[in-house]
């Protein structure tokens, strides 16, 4: 599969930008390279599973800029556009949580990435209690009932996944979770927007994490 759609040749060298420096692989005796090639992987198996929606297809480029960079909401959507903007801001992990009082004595709570500044409101009081970093666990219960929502976002995170299982390593670690991220992601036989290419990416997904052999 080439790319060669000029809108997403746009949207990797934006990820390119962001991501230079960090690494991808090197786990499990694997070779590691560039991030941007993890990136164009997910491009690339979104295209073999039949993903055209170039929206889709830029935010697979980009799904890991906001979670692993300090790019904005707003960078991201002045790069790629609002629609696949929301897709990249759906399939990103949070990294820590704020929660702070506000002068009217409510007590409220923001999640926030990794290279992340919070502004704080102008009604803001004092902040209540800081976690540094949230484990992966709870990373995956805040962020994939939101994936769950839209099968845009659902494909993107399942071609992520299915790059992760073929080049990246961990496949121990995958399949120890896969019970949770299938159950809580595996929504397309109830929900009318769902596509080929989820129903294929779940056939693959479940054969590489021998779903069903155990369960």
């Amino acid at each position: 599969v080439w790319i060669d759609n000029m809108r997403i040749m746009n949207a990797l060298r934006f990820a390119a930008d962001r991501l230079a420096g960090q690494k991808y692989g090197g786990i499990d005796g694997l070779p590691s390279y560039p991030y941007i090639h993890h990136c164009a992987s997910v491009v690339i198996i979104l295209q073999q599973f039949g993903v055209t929606d170039e929206d889709i297809l830029c935010a697979g480029a980009c799904h890991d800029v906001r979670e692993d960079t300090n790019t904005t909401a707003w960078e991201v959507e002045k790069a790629i556009g609002g629609r696949a903007a929301s897709i990249v801001e759906l399939v990103s992990n949070p990294d820590s949580i704020l929660t702070y009082s506000t002068t009217d004595g409510k007590v409220h709570s923001v999640y926030l990435f990794e290279h992340e500044e919070w502004s704080s409101p102008e009604d803001f009081d004092r902040i209540v209690f800081m976690k540094n970093r949230l484990s992966r666990k709870e990373k995956h219960e805040i962020q994939y009932p939101k994936i769950a929502q839209s099968w845009e976002s659902r494909v993107v995170k399942l071609a992520d996944r299915i790059a992760n299982v073929e080049t990246g390593g961990k496949i121990a670690m995958y399949k120890k979770e896969y019970e949770f991220f299938r159950n809580t992601l595996h929504l397309y036989e109830s929900d009318e927007w769902y596509c080929d290419a989820e129903y294929h990416m779940w056939e693959w997904l479940d054969e590489k994490m021998e779903w069903g052999l155990t369960n």
